[in-house]
C-alpha cells in the first residue's frame, strides 16, 4: 500500500505531461478538407477546443475528455446540447488521426491532424503588421484563419484625400487604407513630396487601420457557424484632417447567450505619430491619478474613479448643449442620463465639428443610446498639454 501515493503522483505525472503535449493548434485534414485544430485542457480529463473549416474560417466549438492518449470531442449547436459531430481521435507522433461521424447520418471521415509548424505559417502572405506578427508567433489559430487575400472594394475621395477600401472575403468586414492625394488637386511638388512619402511613418499609420481591419474580421468569425444573424460591422470615416484621422465603427453580434447585442468600435489616430489615440491624449476633463496606467487601465478601481470624476464633468456639459435628454427618445431616457456613470465608460470619436460622446448602457436601457456632440470651442479649456488638436 505505501507505494500507491508513488504511483499515483507518477500517473498524475504523466497525465500533465500528456494534456501538456495536447494542447496546440493543429493543421490537417477532416474528409477531403483543410481543417486548424486548436486543443485546450481546463482541468482533470476534460478537453475543449474549436476548429475551423480553412475556407471558411469561422469557428466550430468542441468538447470532449482525455483518455490516455485518447480524445473524444463532441459539436454542439450554438443554442442546443444535442451533438452535432463526433470525433474521436488518437495522439499519433506529433499530431491526431482518427475519424469524424456525423451524429444524424452517421457519415464518417477520416481526420489527420499534425502540430503547426513553421513552413506552415510561411505559406501565409500577410502583412508584417504589429498584430499579425504577434498572432503568427503567438496565436498561430487566428494568423491561419486568414489565407485569402483582401478584396479591392471602392475608392473614396475624403476631404479632397483619396482612401482605399478592402474587403476581408471570408468575414465581409471592409476597411480603408491611406491612398495619395488625387493629382487634380495637387501641384506638381506637392506630387513629388507624397511620391516620396512612403516613409515608415505613413507606413505605420496604415499598419495601424490594418490590425484595425483584421481584428475585427477575427471577432466576426468567431462567432459560431450557426448563429442566426452572426456578426456585422459597418464604418465610416468621421473625420480625416492633416493631423487626425478619426472612424466610427458599429458592430453587431448574435453570437450565442441571452439576446443579440452590439458596441461602437471607433478608432482616432494621429498622422503625425501614427498612434492610436486615447481621449485623454486630446482633453484632460480631470487630472490623471498617479498611479493610474491608461494604457492597461489598471490599477482598475482607481481607473474607475478616474472615469467617474470625469463623467461628472462630461454630464454637465452635456447637459448644457440638449435641451433635453429625452428629445427624440423614450420620455423615460431623461431620468437615466441623470446618473452620471451613463457617461463612465464612453466610447468617443471627432467629427469636423467637435468631440462626439457616446455613452454606454446595459442592453435593457439600449433604447436610450444617444450621440452627443461638444463642439470645440466650448472644450478648449480641456486641452490636453500635447493634444494633436491644438
Amino acid at each position: 500500500m505505501r507505494f500507491i501515493p508513488v504511483l499515483t503522483a507518477i500517473l498524475a505525472l504523466t497525465s500533465s505531461s500528456l494534456a501538456a503535449k495536447i494542447e496546440g493548434v493543429y493543421t490537417g485534414t477532416l474528409g477531403k478538407s483543410n481543417v486548424v485544430f486548436k486543443l485546450e485542457k481546463p482541468g482533470g480529463t476534460d478537453l475543449s477546443g474549436m476548429y475551423y473549416y480553412r475556407k471558411f474560417s469561422r469557428d466550430i466549438q468542441l468538447n470532449g475528455t482525455l483518455s490516455g492518449s485518447s480524445l473524444t470531442l463532441e459539436e454542439r449547436g450554438l443554442y442546443g446540447a444535442q451533438s452535432k459531430a463526433k470525433l474521436s481521435l488518437k495522439l499519433e507522433g506529433n499530431g491526431f488521426s482518427g475519424t469524424w461521424i456525423d451524429s444524424k447520418s452517421g457519415k464518417t471521415l477520416p481526420v489527420k491532424l499534425q502540430a503547426v509548424t513553421g513552413p506552415v505559417l510561411n505559406a501565409i502572405r500577410l502583412p508584417s503588421t504589429p498584430l499579425l506578427r504577434r498572432w503568427k508567433l503567438e496565436e498561430p489559430y487566428e494568423y491561419l484563419r486568414f489565407d485569402a487575400p483582401l478584396k479591392v472594394s471602392k475608392l473614396e475621395k475624403v476631404s479632397g484625400k483619396n482612401v482605399q477600401w478592402w474587403l476581408e472575403p471570408k468575414s465581409n468586414v471592409a476597411f480603408f487604407r491611406l491612398a495619395g492625394q488625387s493629382k487634380s488637386t495637387q501641384s506638381k511638388s506637392t506630387q513629388s513630396k507624397f511620391a516620396q512619402s512612403k516613409s515608415a511613418q505613413a507606413k505605420a499609420v496604415n499598419d495601424a487601420l490594418t490590425d484595425e481591419q483584421y481584428g475585427m474580421a477575427s471577432s466576426a468569425l468567431q462567432c459560431p457557424n450557426d448563429g442566426p444573424n452572426g456578426f456585422s460591422y459597418t464604418s465610416r470615416i468621421a473625420w480625416y484632417s492633416q493631423r487626425i484621422l478619426s472612424v466610427t465603427g458599429a458592430a453587431y453580434y448574435d453570437c450565442g447567450g441571452a439576446h443579440p447585442d452590439g458596441y461602437n468600435a471607433n478608432l482616432t489616430l494621429d498622422l503625425a505619430t501614427a498612434k492610436v489615440l486615447k481621449l485623454e491624449d486630446l482633453y484632460r476633463f480631470v487630472a490623471i491619478p498617479q498611479g493610474l496606467n491608461l494604457q492597461t487601465q489598471e490599477p482598475f478601481e482607481l481607473f474607475s474613479q478616474f472615469t467617474l470624476a470625469r463623467a461628472t464633468v462630461l454630464q454637465k456639459l452635456i447637459s448644457q448643449e440638449v435641451k433635453s435628454f429625452s428629445d427624440g427618445l423614450n420620455v423615460d431616457c431623461a431620468d437615466v442620463y441623470q446618473s452620471e456613470e451613463v457617461f463612465q465608460f464612453i466610447t468617443w470619436y471627432v467629427s469636423p465639428d467637435g468631440l462626439v460622446v457616446q455613452p454606454s448602457f446595459p442592453h435593457v436601457a439600449a433604447a436610450c443610446e444617444n450621440d452627443f456632440l461638444l463642439p470645440y470651442a466650448k472644450l478648449k479649456p480641456y486641452l490636453a498639454p500635447n493634444s494633436p488638436l491644438k
